[in-house]
């Protein structure tokens, strides 16, 4: 039995099948790596030492927690004036509507600032770019906590949209270049959980700030202290990640692989493992043949691949890496393709529907908790509730516990449900089987919309459309997870332009909502504002059914038609 692989199919699991259904045109690969628990690792890790796939898992995991961190503080710049925005209004002579400019101008320039970081990072890698955006994140955070007109908070805004994109368009790819397949689903829920919790924890704490110093400027300057702790930490716990990986479908990745046949033969038995601590404690032991010392070679366009890493001069080993092993922040160029292609292929990736369906998922879970930033000081400071700005931002408490729940679903059911289908199928993983946690995405983001609309404006108990938000949270936090695992795992080679071109849009939307939300509920009413968010809500869910249904043969005409080159 043969099994046609596309890109984005993965043999993940060793099946045995009885012998009765062998055949003599198996192919056997005695050289792909697999845990202990028998999961073969995708991507398969080189025997270079210096391959992030080979790092210890502490330093990976230490490289994690800091771009962790730093996204949550940037995820939550988008709403962090949620509870201020009167007194912002009041202290430049401004309406409210104005003070939501803010918000939107900085999504415009988050969507906008993605379109520069990720061709950057892959012209000269990931980590200057990191770093480079905290540190003009630094700035901006400063300039708005003294800014004295309303010109120039708009403009520290948009500098800091900029300075923030990186933790939206380069966060996944770096945990794709950190950790497994079947890593990822975890690590990317965490991520989740701190980017989009950061929208529901930072405006809390910037709400007890206002209430502690009495002045919106010291949010701003308090986000410059912690941006300033990220920098450091960057500097010194966040490596180079970019590696040259072959993902073109050589044997190790997409080729065809067979089910293994009882009685394997000494063949199947060397099957190279690596340890079940690269998960516990981890340490990877490869069990590979040796190497011959690497050769400087000319290719100064591709400084990561092993042939040019630093090697014993005695023995001619390659260095293990270490944690302080290169702290190096320019490498050189990583790629001789021509910016303006760089800055182009984000934008080919809407012809492509897997990518078009996630960043329209991943844009309505942003987008839908910005408008709950623009509209809780509406309501909650408003008849029946006239809720202070500290509790308007204890509102946010409920929409946490939905986040946090949210990520713990989505990470942990998000990989069980695939290793469960990868069994069931064979053993070969299909990104679709991410697709299944779309359908209560759809529940909960659309009971949340339209409860809280409806309970809202009947004013009832301050409680029920608390706890609405923090449905609506969960739905969020779970949609976001989805899109992200469904794209990285369709398009690992293209991880980061299609970050770009996901968060583009939600950028996007996200101003054009900031500009009319106010308005729009001014007009139109609270309950039927949210009726109409929670009907589109379902109808881009109704797409996730073709998708799943779909979704292989059109990674497979994606594939065919190659669009986009890498």
């Amino acid at each position: 039995m043969s099994i046609l692989f596309i890109p984005g199919d993965v043999m993940l699991m060793m099946i045995v099948v009885a012998p009765s259904l062998s055949s003599s045109s198996h192919h056997k690969d005695p050289t792909l790596q697999t845990n202990n628990a028998g999961i073969i690792l995708r991507p398969q890790p080189s025997s270079d030492p210096r391959d992030p796939l080979n790092w210890p898992l502490r330093h990976r995991d230490l490289a994690f927690a800091f771009l962790i961190i730093h996204s949550l503080v940037g995820g939550g710049q988008t709403p962090i004036l949620a509870a201020a925005f009167p007194q912002v209004s009041h202290e430049l002579g401004v309406s409210l509507s104005k003070i939501s400019i803010t918000t939107g101008s900085y999504m415009l320039a988050l969507g906008v600032g993605s379109m520069f970081a990720s061709p950057m990072s892959l012209r000269w890698g990931k980590r200057p770019v990191w770093i480079l955006g905290i540190g003009i994140m630094f700035v901006s955070t400063l300039w708005a906590g003294f800014s004295h007109s309303y010109g120039s908070l708009v403009a520290a805004r948009v500098v800091e949209g900029f300075g923030v994109s990186p933790c939206e368009c380069l966060a996944s790819p770096i945990i794709a270049d950190l950790y497994f397949q079947h890593q990822r689903g975890f690590r990317v829920g965490l991520y989740t959980l701190f980017l989009i919790g950061g929208k529901n924890l930072v405006p809390l704490v910037a709400a007890a700030i206002l209430e502690g110093t009495g002045s919106w400027r010291w949010i701003f300057w308090i986000v410059a202290m912690m941006t300033a702790g990220s920098l450091v930490g960057a500097f010194l716990f966040l490596p180079e990640t970019s590696w040259v990986r072959d993902y073109s479908g050589s044997s190790n990745e997409n080729s065809a692989v067979e089910e293994k046949k009882d009685g394997v033969d000494g063949g199947d038995q060397s099957m190279r493992k690596v340890d079940d601590s690269v998960e516990d404690t981890g340490a990877i032991t490869l069990n590979v043949p040796s190497v011959s010392p690497p050769v400087a070679t000319e290719n100064k366009g591709d400084p990561l691949s092993s042939s040019t890493h630093a090697t014993d001069p005695e023995s001619g080993a390659m260095k293990p890496h270490t944690l302080f092993s290169d702290l190096r922040l320019y490498r050189g160029r990583l790629t001789q393709t021509p910016l303006p292609t760089l800055f182009i292929r984000p934008l080919v990736l809407y012809t492509y529907p897997t990518i078009l369906w996630s960043a329209l998922l991943y844009s309505l879970s942003v987008v839908w908790l910005i408008v709950m930033s623009e509209v809780l000081s509406q309501v909650f400071r408003a008849e029946p509730y006239n809720f202070t700005p500290m509790g308007v931002g204890l509102t946010y408490i409920s929409a946490l516990i939905g986040s946090m729940a949210g990520s713990g679903i989505a990470g942990k059911m998000s990989d069980w449900t695939v290793r469960w289908m990868t069994k069931k199928n064979g053993g070969v993983m299909e990104p679709e089987f991410r697709l299944v946690l779309a359908a209560p995405v759809a529940l909960t983001t659309t009971i949340g919309l339209w409860g809280f609309g409806w309970s809202a404006s009947r004013g009832d108990p301050w409680i029920v459309p608390t706890v609405l938000f923090g449905i609506l949270a969960f739905g969020c936090t779970l949609g976001s997870t989805v899109a992200i695992t469904y794209t990285v795992d369709s398009h690992r080679e293209i991880a980061g332009e299609a970050m770009v071109t996901i968060n583009l849009s939600k950028n996007l939307v996200g101003f054009v909502i900031s500009l009319v939300v106010n308005e729009w509920v001014d007009g139109m009413g609270l309950k039927g504002v949210f009726f109409v968010l929670g009907g589109i809500q379902l109808a881009v869910s109704a797409l996730t059914v073709p998708l799943y249904v779909a979704g292989k043969r059109t990674r497979g005409r994606i594939h065919r038609r190659k669009a986009l080159k890498v």
